[in-house]
């Protein structure tokens, strides 16, 4: 998911999953959730799944 330079809140199916600074845990979803400031990356989704990002 990308940034664009901007602090940013992750969602998955409605779910925060990043919070703008750090990964949040997520009941029943397995996830590595982590940032380089450009984008914040989401590995283990399988499936479909709704990604949202909103300004943290």
């Amino acid at each position: 998911m990308p940034t664009f330079g901007a602090r940013v809140e992750v969602r998955v199916d409605g779910r925060l999953v990043w919070d703008g600074a750090r990964a949040r845990g997520v009941a029943g979803l397995k996830l590595g959730v982590h940032s380089d400031g450009e984008y914040v990356y989401i590995d283990g989704l399988r499936g479909s799944h709704r990604l949202r990002s909103d300004r943290a």
